[in-house]
């Protein structure tokens, strides 16, 4: 059932961009839910997408790098993280998700 509706939001999203392919919000939200769905190499595009039109975006930087992270490329996940949470001033949030996730790495890397 969970699958179903999934399947209908990507469905929605996918026309909402259709209908307007700058609206980076919806991309943004397609790229946290294929990241859920652990469908990766879908995430990262999306992240590169939105990258390619604001390489300071913190959260597509974050995408990316838990990406990066979970396909094993933990110096690219690093460099990753590292650029979210240099925009702290602008997404505390992500700054701080970012970091949790460096030091959660480190951890791993010891």
């Amino acid at each position: 059932r969970r699958r179903l509706r999934a399947g209908d939001a990507y469905a929605r999203l996918a026309e909402a961009l259709a209908l307007d392919p700058s609206r980076d919000e919806a991309r943004l939200q397609r790229a946290l839910w294929l990241l859920e769905d652990s469908l990766l190499p879908e995430a990262a595009a999306e992240a590169e997408a939105l990258l390619a039109k604001n390489p300071q975006a913190a959260l597509a930087r974050w995408v990316r790098g838990v990406v990066r992270a979970r396909s094993g490329d933990l110096a690219g996940a690093f460099n990753d993280l590292a650029a979210a949470t240099a925009q702290r001033r602008e997404n505390p949030f992500v700054a701080d998700a970012a970091l949790a996730l460096i030091k959660e790495l480190h951890g791993a890397a010891d």
